[in-house]
């Protein structure tokens, strides 16, 4: 009895990592050369979401001065954030008006200010 309980325990086991691996399921977080890429679409939605968060943040943001290079310099450090997100399996990760906020906090030193 403890044998085929045995068997019967390791036959489910064997199936149900052969299931996780035909749909891709691993055990760490997803590598990013794995992950199949965006399609347009989502990419389109992320880039408008992420231009909505941008503005959202520049109405809100009493301090910071748009001018093209601090627009470059956050949206830089917003692609390494992303770059950081997608290496933790979060693939569709949209920056919200927190994540813009850190950026300016983290460039303070490098943006142009209002004279």
């Amino acid at each position: 009895m403890v044998i085929a309980v045995a068997w019967l325990q390791q036959n489910q086991r064997d199936r149900a990592v052969a299931l996780f691996a035909n749909i891709g399921v691993t055990d760490g977080p997803l590598d990013y050369a794995e992950a199949p890429p965006l399609s347009r679409r989502d990419q389109q939605r992320i880039s408008v979401a992420t231009t909505l968060a941008y503005h959202r943040f520049r109405c809100e943001c009493s301090a910071y001065h748009h001018t093209l290079g601090n627009y470059l310099m956050l949206m830089h450090w917003i692609d390494e954030r992303r770059i950081e997100m997608q290496a933790e399996g979060r693939r569709h990760w949209v920056p919200s008006v927190r994540d813009f906020e850190q950026a300016m906090r983290d460039c303070w030193d490098d943006l142009a200010r209002a004279e």
